[in-house]
């Protein structure tokens, strides 16, 4: 914006001399003052003009600015979605390739199951029809056994009670011969028999009671031979000789000086003496890698063992089920 000022200074001039003449040297001095006004007129209107047109490039410059940040926001938004749409689609890809290994390795357990299982059931079935055929036979000949045995019996009781038996065919034919008799004094002498009938049959009863006593017995000792037979079949005799297998562990560890010290984990009923045995054999025994179908068990329930041991989703817990599966999944046992 043009403007006018005026400047108004007070100017000082010191002056000092001599003057000679005849009469002598004559000096001078003093100060001369004069007061100067500057009038000024500063025209501004040129830089107010390229100030105008600075503000409308910085103006022009802002809005420039402004608009490439919205340009730079909106394209890292899109970078951001598509990046964000890479990363999920790359996981549920993972994910799904991680699920679709796993439901193919638990499709070939389930096949070797099911193959093993199918091999047992056969076993089981051969296993069975032959103890049917076993016990046929025995239940055969203990059959006949018992069957001569009834009769022995029937025929021994009725030679005993033959004199009851007789009465009772006396006794029937006394009913008979009073019912058919119009006499009144039939009445008196079938009184007297039916009492002495009475007397018989509670004997017969006892008897009776005595045969089923017997064949209760009879029934005990039936069961008491079969049991005896199968536990002499499950058992070895005295001067056999065979084989026991009874599992052991054996574990190395190793202490602070670099030793190794080996210790045996068995079951309590066994001698501790064996101990120093069990460890020298397994030191020269000649170990190699254990079978695919053997290892595929061992992982198996291996598995299972764990997932019951550590059933929570904690993380903690989620770790040492991982470490746990990668031990058994690096590491190939070996057995003698």
């Amino acid at each position: 914006m043009s403007y006018r000022r005026s400047i108004k200074r007070v100017i000082e001039i010191p002056y000092s001399g001599s003057v000679s003449n005849k009469a002598g040297t004559m000096y001078y001095s003093g100060t001369a003052r004069e007061t100067v006004v500057f009038n000024v007129e500063v025209d501004t209107r040129d830089f107010d003009n390229s100030v105008e047109v600075c503000t409308q490039h910085v103006n022009a410059l802002t809005d420039s600015v402004v608009a490439t940040e919205i340009a730079q926001v909106d394209s890292i938004h899109r970078n951001a979605d598509t990046v964000g749409q890479t990363i999920i689609s790359g996981f549920f890809k993972t994910v799904r390739s991680e699920l679709s290994q796993q439901m193919m390795q638990l499709q070939n357990s389930i096949d070797a199951t099911l193959l093993h299982l199918n091999q047992l059931s056969k076993r089981c079935l051969d296993k069975r029809r032959q103890m049917e055929a076993d016990y046929g036979r025995v239940a055969e000949r203990y059959s006949k056994i018992f069957t001569e045995l009834n009769k022995e019996l029937e025929s021994r009781i009725y030679e005993l009670d033959k004199a009851a038996f007789n009465f009772e065919e006396e006794c029937q034919n006394c009913s008979e011969r009073t019912v058919s008799s119009g006499l009144s004094g039939d009445v008196a002498v079938s009184a007297a028999e039916n009492s002495r009938l009475h007397s018989i049959l509670g004997a017969t009863l006892a008897k009776r009671r005595a045969l089923d006593s017997l064949n209760k017995a009879r029934t005990f000792l039936e069961r008491q031979v079969r049991t005896k037979t199968l536990i002499n079949n499950s058992l070895q005799d005295a001067d056999e000789s065979g084989s026991i297998y009874v599992p052991v562990c054996v574990m190395r560890a190793q202490g602070a000086e670099g030793e190794t010290s080996p210790e045996v984990y068995r079951n309590p009923d066994m001698p501790a003496d064996h101990n120093q045995k069990i460890i020298s054999t397994l030191d020269r025994s000649d170990w190699h890698p254990m079978q695919e179908s053997e290892l595929t068990l061992i992982k198996k329930f291996y598995t299972h063992q764990v997932s019951e041991a550590i059933g929570s989703d904690s993380p903690h817990d989620s770790r040492v089920r991982a470490y746990l599966t990668k031990f058994i999944n690096d590491n190939t046992p070996l057995c003698v």
